[in-house]
């Protein structure tokens, strides 16, 4: 129909502009971004008084950098979730599985594919207590499956982020 449906501080630019040639799995990524973004700083990548406010600025700016909330944050972790809130969906992960492959790089000290530009992603290890990956990694299991329909078993180096996933997944 045309109409721009959902919740304007999570929905990609396309969705926002009413570009429905544009939607498909990297819109899916761009929303999972935004949660994951919202989850690690305590607020959405956007906000303002009123829905078209937030519209606009979904459509013309970017979001502050999660460390700039929370700069206790990983460089890295912070890139992950960056290039998830692309404007362009081509410079999103294209798919799910990207996505799960970079969070999973990223959780056992590999090379992640999104470009740490600015110090952009250092999140999960430093904040949630424990000293990297290891020590997140004997403390619990943050597995979130089943994060929709396009999104394969995505592992999260948080048990915080982990849960809210499960939560916001739940009968997907």
């Amino acid at each position: 129909t045309g109409q721009v449906l959902g919740t304007p501080a999570y929905m990609p630019p396309e969705q926002a502009a009413g570009e429905k040639h544009l939607f498909g799995p990297a819109s899916d990524v761009y929303g999972l971004g935004a949660t994951i973004y919202a989850t690690l700083t305590g607020q959405a990548p956007f906000g303002d008084s009123d829905a078209i406010g937030i519209i606009k600025k979904v459509l013309t700016e970017d979001p502050p950098p999660p460390r700039e909330l929370r700069p206790e944050l990983d460089d890295k972790l912070q890139a992950i979730v960056l290039k998830c809130l692309e404007k362009d969906p081509g410079h999103r992960y294209q798919t799910g599985g990207e996505l799960r492959d970079d969070l999973q790089a990223y959780l056992f000290g590999k090379g992640i594919k999104a470009g740490v530009a600015t110090g952009l992603l250092s999140i999960a290890f430093g904040v949630f207590g424990g000293d990297g990956p290891a020590a997140s990694t004997a403390s619990a299991s943050w597995t979130a499956t089943n994060v929709a329909a396009s999104f394969e078993s995505v592992t999260i180096p948080s048990p915080e982020l982990a849960s809210f996933l499960d939560r916001w997944c739940l009968g997907c």
